[in-house]
């Protein structure tokens, strides 16, 4: 038989094409991206990755020229504002003399509109008061010191002075603190606006008064500061169970007597350890309190218009005079919850945005 093999020479050829097909698949064999790199020399390795990504190269590019601009532009403008002088190089590099910055209050905004005797004195006073208050030198005891020169003519203005610390709630505004530039140009502005009302008063008499004020006003300030941190504590704490407490104890004062005054009912939540009256407590009451009084300036309105029907008064002279002082009395007690009401829905839109307030 010509077509057969040996099991001996089979298996041997076998073999060698074997051998044959794994050197051809060693030699073919695609080598491993890590191999690949780590024989690919740098430069061209990376050219290749960009010109692949051209778009997130350019991207990547343009970033880093911004970033690099903006970071040089600020070295070059900080280095010309704060360059040393010639003068002080010569010596630092001469006579190795160390040119060391002073460091001071008034080092950034040097103050020369003032003496340096006051700036000192504003000085002192100011360290002091950062020192020893919890909140530093806080815009509610400036305010309390110009209220106490009476500088403030308008509520528009002394909004404006708590608008100044750069905050929108008061609570925020009172309890920020002033950096010493700032309290400085406080005091020109209490000199200039003393100046101008015709009082005329010099630096060191004015400087005397405010140092006075002061330390006067810091322990009602101390004071104020703890109420505050109380204040927080209790907000933080307040749980849905108290506001519930509290609301509750309001229904109950107001159903038994509805024309208490909100001091009473401040003082009664203050009595059992609950936070003070907010906002829309507050607008509820006035609500309450505007309605019955309405009520009985209409029922007594119309009791005088009964007793005119028939053209003569039903009602003796006195009676008549009674009933209309009275009307007039109601009349002017609902003006003036009219305006507590209008001024506390004022406050209550800017707290509350998305809510409405209903007109009685």
């Amino acid at each position: 038989m010509l077509n057969f093999i040996p099991k001996y020479n089979y298996y041997q050829r076998l073999t060698q094409h074997m051998t044959i097909r794994k050197t051809l698949d060693r030699e073919n064999r695609k080598p491993k991206k890590w191999l690949q790199n780590y024989f690919v020399p740098f430069i061209p390795k990376w050219t290749s990755r960009i010109i692949d990504n051209k778009k997130k190269s350019i991207f990547f590019l343009l970033c880093f020229g911004l970033f690099t601009y903006y970071e040089g532009f600020q070295y070059l403008h900080n280095k010309v504002l704060h360059r040393e002088p010639l003068k002080n190089k010569f010596q630092r590099w001469i006579f190795n003399v160390k040119n060391i910055p002073k460091q001071s209050l008034t080092e950034f905004q040097p103050i020369n509109t003032l003496n340096q005797n006051t700036v000192n004195q504003l000085k002192e006073i100011y360290l002091k008061c950062e020192s020893e208050m919890k909140y530093g030198m806080s815009r509610k005891l400036m305010y309390e010191i110009y209220d106490s020169l009476h500088l403030f003519q308008k509520d528009e203005e002394r909004i404006g002075f708590y608008r100044q610390s750069g905050y929108y709630k008061k609570r925020n505004q009172k309890v920020s603190s002033v950096h010493f530039s700032q309290f400085v140009k406080i005091f020109e502005d209490a000199l200039k606006k003393l100046n101008k009302k015709g009082n005329i008063i010099t630096e060191s008499e004015l400087v005397s008064q405010f140092i006075q004020l002061c330390l006067e006003k810091q322990d009602e300030i101390k004071k104020w500061e703890l109420k505050i941190q109380q204040k927080r504590a209790e907000y933080v704490k307040l749980i849905p169970e108290l506001q519930e407490q509290k609301q509750g104890l309001i229904r109950q004062i107001m159903s038994e007597n509805p024309y208490v005054t909100e001091e009473y009912i401040q003082k009664e939540l203050e009595n059992k350890g609950l936070y003070g009256l907010g906002t829309k407590d507050k607008l509820q009451i006035y609500d309450l309190q505007l309605s019955l009084h309405k009520v009985l300036l209409d029922n007594k309105k119309a009791k005088l218009e009964n007793s005119m029907l028939f053209g003569q008064s039903m009602l003796s002279s006195e009676k008549e005079k009674r009933l209309i002082k009275k009307i007039m009395d109601e009349e002017q007690i609902v003006e003036q919850l009219q305006a507590k009401r209008n001024n506390m829905a004022e406050k209550f839109k800017v707290l509350f945005k998305k809510q409405e307030i209903f007109d009685i």
